[in-house]
Order: structure tokens, then C-alpha cells, then sequence
């Protein structure tokens, strides 16, 4: 399905075209078309650092599941997650990373060492560009 989204954006773009602006342009329309609610660009490419070799970096929501504790929620979720990554990717002709906006605003149960690895992470993200796509 992600092809079928996608391809009417697809575009492989040079490093020094892929601003936040391009971001954006190619890729708004296809992630509202997969229920995406937010889509943030962090990363190399929102501090205009990107190389050839550089992925593209994002923070996303998609509409939560009314029921959001079923096994059948976290399969459909992990479902939308790729089926995104796969239609970003290829709207940008380049290997895409996604972070779910929830790993950032909400505290891991267990504490220890992930929620340390969590706070380093946002505190990373928090000294650079971040960019609202949707």
C-alpha cells in the first residue's frame, strides 16, 4: 500500500535539496493519508548537516486504537508503523527512522537504564532543530 501512497511524491533528492521545506512538501500529504496526526523532523537533514548517506529522522503520532492494550492494537500499530516508514522512504528516496512521539512525552514504567537511555535521548533532540511537518 505504501508504493500506491507514495508514489505520486517519490522523488530521490541530493542532500543539499533536502531541507525541512522539501521534507514537508513531499512528504505531509502521504503521511495524512496513513493517519499520521503528528510528524516532526529532527536529525541531520533539520540542521541542514545532511550528507548523501544521511537518513531522514522523525517524531510521529498516528490516531490511537480505542482500545489501545489489546494484542491485536500492537500488531496494527507495529503494522502502521512500517507501512510509514516504507511510504517516507520512499517519498524521500532515502532510509527513513521513526520515534513514537509517546517514547519522548511519556516515562517508561520500569525507570532503571531505558528510561536513563530515554532522557538522554531527549535531551539530544531537545539541543537541536526540531521541525513540524503535520
Amino acid at each position: 500500500m505504501a508504493n500506491n501512497i507514495a508514489s505520486s511524491n517519490s522523488l530521490a533528492i541530493g542532500a543539499s535539496e533536502l531541507t525541512p521545506i522539501a521534507v514537508k512538501n513531499l512528504c505531509e500529504k502521504t503521511a495524512r493519508k496513513l493517519g499520521v496526526d503528528e510528524l516532526y523532523l529532527f536529525g541531520s537533514v533539520a540542521r541542514n548537516a545532511a550528507n548523501r548517506d544521511s537518513d531522514v529522522d522523525f517524531i510521529y503520532k498516528i490516531r490511537n486504537d480505542p482500545n489501545p492494550q489489546s494484542p491485536q492494537s500492537a500488531i496494527e500499530e507495529a503494522r502502521k508503523k512500517q507501512e510509514l516508514r516504507l511510504a517516507l522512504s520512499e517519498c524521500l528516496g532515502r532510509k527513513v527512522d521513526l520515534v513514537n512521539k509517546d517514547y519522548v512525552t511519556k516515562p517508561l514504567c520500569d525507570g532503571g537504564d531505558a528510561e536513563l537511555q530515554r532522557k538522554a535521548f531527549i535531551t539530544a533532540i531537545n539541543k537541536q532543530p526540531i521541525y513540524k511537518i503535520i
